[in-house]
């Protein structure tokens, strides 16, 4: 995918100052952007049918730094950023979140090619810190090994890796919000 590059930026484009949605950083005048197509709109049937089919069709889009979009384009690959296994099956990945941020996938044995049995999306920057915590579950360097932690709930789960947080609220029926240093944590257990 090529991507087209606007800009620079002008001081009064209605977008200067808004934050890109890859990093999270404002969009300033004299940066160039692009647009990354997220797909037709729910209500346009016409876009949606053709999209389906490989065909061209309108997209809705959303506004990035330019490097942002190349950076993230070079990572979208059908293989995780980083794919962690253990012999006996458990394994992680973790991979970017489209609008910022990153998402780790822990796995059972049984699941290694399906859905993850917890999921973790931290905000921007936190890809080290998630490849430490896959780690450590792994290697078991956390005081309980990734086959207990698989039994405990959301809260205690959350707990067990930031005691730090502050308190973890249900944000819906599958979803738990948490905050770090005042960022935005989520996760769940898909069960």
């Amino acid at each position: 995918m090529e991507l087209r590059r606007f800009g620079p930026k002008s001081a009064d484009h209605p977008t200067t100052g808004q934050p890109c949605k890859i990093c999270n950083k404002p969009m300033e005048e004299g940066e160039y952007t692009t647009l990354l197509p997220i797909g037709p709109a729910e209500d346009d049937e016409e876009a949606q049918e053709r999209a389906a089919a490989g065909l061209p069709h309108n997209s809705l889009a959303i506004e990035v730094h330019y490097d942002c979009g190349h950076i993230l384009l070079a990572m979208k690959t059908e293989q995780p950023w980083l794919d962690l296994a253990r012999s006996d099956g458990w394994s992680a990945s973790i991979n970017p979140l489209i609008f910022g941020g990153w998402k780790l996938n822990l796995f059972t044995p049984e699941q290694r090619h399906g859905v993850s049995f917890f999921v973790l999306d931290g905000p921007a920057g936190s890809a080290g810190q998630l490849a430490a915590i896959a780690t450590e579950l792994l290697l078991a360097g956390k005081s309980f090994p990734i086959d207990y932690f698989k039994t405990l709930d959301e809260k205690r789960a959350i707990t067990a890796l930031f005691p730090e947080h502050e308190e973890a609220e249900q944000q819906n029926d599958r979803w738990y919000r948490f905050s770090i240093d005042g960022q935005i944590w989520r996760a769940n257990f898909n069960r």
